[in-house]
């Protein structure tokens, strides 16, 4: 099992409780070829009065070449002035190859990258 927390603050003052997101990944390996995924996130912007939260959980599975399919779900909210505002759930699939020992080559395309961005800073 692998675990990765991060956070991201947006703003001048530090340390501030405004404009944040906190998040976590885990990651539990099955077998050789199989993983479970799993998100989480939570932003919070003072500035617009947005609260969301973003839970999917999904599968990697990696065939003996190398080449890993991908398959996440993901359920997601956004309230403002803690009044829901939006939801959704959204799928995504996925392909990926990794070449020797570097780290993927492109940027994140899951669901927490599309909606908060890829510059989330890991804790651990």
């Amino acid at each position: 099992m692998k675990i990765q927390l991060y956070a991201r603050k947006q703003g001048e003052n530090f340390p501030a409780f405004e404009n944040v997101v906190f998040g976590g990944n885990a990651w539990i390996h099955v077998n050789d070829g199989l993983t479970l995924v799993g998100h989480g996130v939570l932003m919070d912007n003072d500035e617009t009065d947005r609260f969301t939260t973003l839970i999917a959980a999904g599968i990697d599975y990696t065939l003996p070449n190398g080449l890993t399919l991908s398959g996440e779900l993901a359920t997601w909210e956004k309230r403002v002035n803690w009044v829901p505002n939006a939801s959704g759930e959204s799928i995504s699939l996925g392909v990926k190859y990794q070449f020797g020992n570097q780290d993927l080559l492109f940027p994140d395309r899951s669901t927490i990258g599309n909606q908060f961005g890829t510059d989330l800073i890991p804790v651990f």
